[in-house]
């Protein structure tokens, strides 16, 4: 617990299952455009499909690989003919379909395969699963990356007041496969509220990443903020976890920046305020998991070697 001119501090490292991690230490500040900023790739209008007879494979949760022929006669989204995303612009595509909670592309029977590397040149990124609903499918990365993205957040639509960051806002149920974030993309916000932010996920729950990393630094910089009681739940992976989230064979290897409070906020008219009970709760895979009896956390075959700097004022 750290204290300065009224303001309280709570800084709690979240040792769990998930971490299985060497944390040291540190972080990076950037600028960060409007909250939700659209983004500058204009959206595709339709998926791509694999040949008949051609195969994809993806990971299972103990090494092996599994392969899938497909079959083109098979329904559109089943996991013999998945939606394939092949560009940043179907990505959007993608990323529109799930927001709006399109139950015909949002569910548990939906496969969505990435057949190439999505370069985002720089641009900003929002998060998939802003509804209350989340991303419920399946997505086969195909041993592919996001790269040069800018990740922007967005308002939680079930919590009043916070915000969500990450490559998703929610995953509630679902599966993520052989995924990566570059180190070329930027995760750096600047909330002035309470923020869930992870690499992946904002939110996650009952989901399972296998095979997946993420290799960028992720920064929170509340050092601005003219509130009071912010939180910050900041995690490689995912900010919080409730229920079950399993990761198998999955890697962080980047950083986890907090900046909360410079110790003298004013409001718009400067007049000084006073700030207290502001907590930065911050994990190598997972910053907050939130459970009741016994936590149902699955790590298995994880890395994470993490540098994490909270710091105050």
């Amino acid at each position: 617990m750290l204290t300065k001119k009224s303001a309280k501090i709570v800084i709690a490292i979240v040792l769990s299952a998930a971490l299985l991690a060497a944390a040291t230490v540190s972080f990076i500040i950037f600028s960060v455009p409007k909250d939700n900023a659209d983004a500058a790739i204009s959206a595709a209008s339709s998926f791509n499909y694999l040949s008949n007879g051609a195969k994809y494979f993806y990971s299972n949760s103990n090494g092996s690989v599994n392969s899938v022929t497909v079959n083109s006669s098979a329904a559109k989204g089943s996991q013999s003919n998945p939606h394939v995303i092949h560009s940043s612009n179907q990505w959007i595509f993608f990323s529109n379909l799930i927001n709006a909670n399109n139950s015909s592309f949002n569910s548990s029977s939906v496969f969505f395969f990435i057949d190439n590397d999505l370069d985002f040149a720089g641009n900003s990124l929002n998060p998939v699963g802003s509804s209350a609903s989340g991303f419920k499918a399946t997505l086969f990365g195909g041993k592919h990356s996001f790269k040069n993205a800018r990740f922007q957040m967005t308002t939680d639509a079930a919590n009043s007041g916070w915000k969500n960051a990450g490559l998703f806002a929610y995953l509630n149920e679902a599966k993520i496969y052989d995924l990566s974030i570059h180190s070329s993309c930027t995760f750096s916000f600047a909330p002035n509220a309470s923020i869930m932010a992870g690499g992946f996920a904002a939110r996650s729950s009952n989901s399972t990443f296998i095979n997946c990393s993420n290799f960028a630094n992720n920064t929170v910089n509340n050092s601005g903020f003219t509130t009071n009681n912010v939180v910050i739940r900041l995690g490689g992976f995912v900010g919080e976890s409730s229920n079950n989230t399993a990761f198998y064979l999955s890697t962080f290897t980047g950083t986890l920046t907090t900046t909360a409070g410079n110790g003298s906020p004013k409001d718009s008219s400067g007049t000084a305020l006073t700030y207290t009970d502001n907590t930065v709760v911050i994990g190598g895979f997972i910053g907050r998991i939130v459970y009741s009896g016994t936590p149902t956390i699955t790590a298995d075959g994880c890395y994470s070697n993490t540098t994490i700097s909270a710091t105050h004022g």
